[in-house]
């Protein structure tokens, strides 16, 4: 499927789903349903975020395609600064599918909101300076 967002439109889409995460994350996760809304909002940044960082790869002249690609293409345009920070959110990404397995939806949650947040909010802070830089 062809790219219809341009780097600059995703990464406000990316902007607005990061908002999302963040109002989750203030909220308290008293229940099944709220950790599952938390998840869900995770995944859908973490998508966003991959999905920009390959606009923003594509667009310097370099062609990738994937999440873990796109990650480390990110990484070496200075684009994130803690890649292993970002392995672990797309490992935990991955292991979102399970959430079913209540332990591991609570550790998970917890590492959205203690690691994995604010990890994405700061490459977020980076992003905009990058952003500044797209023509498109």
């Amino acid at each position: 499927m062809n790219n219809l967002l341009g780097p600059k439109s995703r990464y406000a889409k990316l902007s607005q789903a990061l908002l999302q995460l963040k109002a989750f994350a203030a909220e308290p996760v008293v229940s099944k349903r709220d950790r599952a809304g938390l998840i869900k909002a995770f995944e859908f940044t973490y998508e966003l975020f991959w999905k920009t960082f390959q606009d923003f790869v594509n667009a310097a002249g370099v062609t990738i395609a994937g999440p873990k690609p796109s990650l480390k293409a990110a990484f070496q345009l200075g684009i994130i600064d803690n890649e292993n920070g970002w392995l672990a959110i797309a490992d935990d990404r991955n292991l979102t599918s399970h959430i079913y397995n209540e332990s591991l939806a609570i550790d998970i949650s917890r590492a959205i909101i203690d690691r994995h947040l604010p990890l994405m909010s700061h490459t977020h802070r980076v992003m905009a300076d990058y952003a500044k830089t797209l023509t498109s």
